[in-house]
């Protein structure tokens, strides 16, 4: 471990186990890039506290113990727990390239942190990423009527082909499409890209369709 690192980190040597359970919860899991959430951590009353973050949540470890950060963690916040054992901070995440940003507690009666306790892992997410990532979906009828779905998906029909427009749900077409057709009807063919689905069913029947985005 070179020396920066070393330096870094040493605030979260692990040489012992706190008496306490150390959790972590956001004031929001979804954040709008360049914005900010309130964080909370929980633990035993006057400990010290710090919340670190990273762009991964595996990757990393100091002193032998796994955190649930990569290699490029950083220091976001730090402080003392209050009377009730709880204490807060305002965390920026930087986000990258990718649509979610993970962070984690640690908490010590030492200022040194030596020994600490770790808390859960949490996930937060880029907002105007995620918009474009989460899962799109409709309950269809035989006519190609949708009953229930995800607003600005519609359904055209010709016999048993249906095409499903889904256009702006998706920044990219590798996105995966499941169709469950009703009444008995089988799939005969399945055509998708990041606009448009187009199914082939083996006679008029409704189906559930549901596609999600494939994850990096």
């Amino acid at each position: 471990m070179s020396r920066l690192f070393a330096a870094m980190f040493a605030v979260f040597a692990f040489t012992g186990l706190a008496h306490a359970q150390v959790t972590l919860t956001p004031n929001s899991y979804i954040v709008n890039a360049g914005g900010s959430t309130v964080v909370t951590v929980t633990g035993t009353p006057g400990q010290q506290f710090a919340v670190i973050g990273s762009t991964t949540n595996f990757g990393f470890s100091y002193s032998g113990v796994n955190l649930a950060v990569g290699a490029d963690v950083q220091i976001l916040a730090t402080g003392v727990l209050d009377g009730a054992g709880n204490g807060t901070a305002t965390v920026t995440p930087p986000f990258t390239t990718r649509d979610r940003y993970y962070l984690q507690a640690a908490t010590s009666p030492s200022a040194a942190f030596n020994p600490l306790t770790a808390s859960n892992s949490v996930v937060l997410i880029n907002n105007q990423l995620a918009r474009l990532l989460m899962p799109i979906g409709a309950l269809v009828a035989s006519s190609g009527n949708i009953i229930f779905g995800t607003q600005g998906i519609t359904v055209t029909k010709s016999g048993a082909v249906y095409t499903i427009d889904h256009a702006g749900f998706f920044a990219a077409p590798a996105a995966l499409p499941d169709i469950t057709p009703s009444a008995g009807a089988t799939i005969l063919s399945l055509a998708t890209n990041g606009n448009q689905t187009v199914v082939t069913l083996s006679a008029e029947a409704g189906f559930i369709f549901k596609m999600q985005q494939v994850r990096r």
